[in-house]
């Protein structure tokens, strides 16, 4: 969850490395791309219950994330080296599926 009110960002401290660096990653998206938004506090909810333009901020803020950890200029370089998303996921520290994704996002896979 990230409070915007008191700029913090809370973790679950069960989730796993990966987890935890990628939910950092988006809630600093929320802090950077909505800090004017009148909503005080942005929690990880079922998708569906979400408003429209929740769901765009939560897209945002996932975009957010996965920009800050892979780079478009590290994600072409590593996937051009190795054509391995374990290999690319290790190397910048997220979990294969935030890689594929990531990937997937920058029309480097099919």
């Amino acid at each position: 969850a990230y409070d915007n009110k008191e700029k913090t960002i809370y973790l679950n401290e069960k989730d796993s490395y990966f987890r935890k660096a990628f939910t950092v990653g988006h809630e600093l998206g929320h802090f950077y791309l909505h800090d004017d938004k009148p909503i005080e506090t942005f929690f990880r909810l079922d998708m569906q219950r979400f408003e429209e333009e929740d769901c765009l901020m939560e897209q945002e803020a996932n975009w957010f994330a996965a920009s800050l950890l892979m780079p478009k200029s590290v994600m072409i370089s590593l996937w051009s080296a190795t054509k391995d998303i374990t290999e690319v996921s290790r190397r910048c520290a997220v979990s294969s599926l935030a890689a594929h994704y990531r990937l997937k996002n920058l029309c480097l896979l099919d």
